[in-house]
């Protein structure tokens, strides 16, 4: 009953969470960690994995037509109609 859910187009889907806390309140060490998180999202695409659309780096509009392949069109449409102002998920760079 979710549509504009992304999995993988495989029988068997392992899902799996990396949660990562930086050490301190440094900002350059968890700088260093959002990009390593987005090399092995890039990693992990390459290989026909995606992403729960939750994460801990940004996501650009190019990013999310390639998640949600040819449903693209259809998560404007629906962003348009049911959220034109872009209130409920502004950090998701849809619109």
């Amino acid at each position: 009953h979710t549509p504009m859910v992304r999995l993988p187009e495989e029988d068997v889907v392992f899902v799996f969470n990396l949660i990562r806390i930086p050490p301190s309140n440094d900002a350059a060490t968890a700088a260093r960690m959002v990009a390593e998180n987005r090399a092995l999202y890039d990693r992990i695409r390459e290989a026909g994995g995606v992403q729960y659309p939750v994460g801990a780096f940004a996501m650009s509009p190019f990013d999310w037509e390639v998640h949600f392949g040819s449903r693209w069109p259809q998560l404007r449409e629906a962003r348009r109609r049911y959220d034109p102002g872009d209130l409920l998920a502004p950090g998701y760079n849809v619109s």
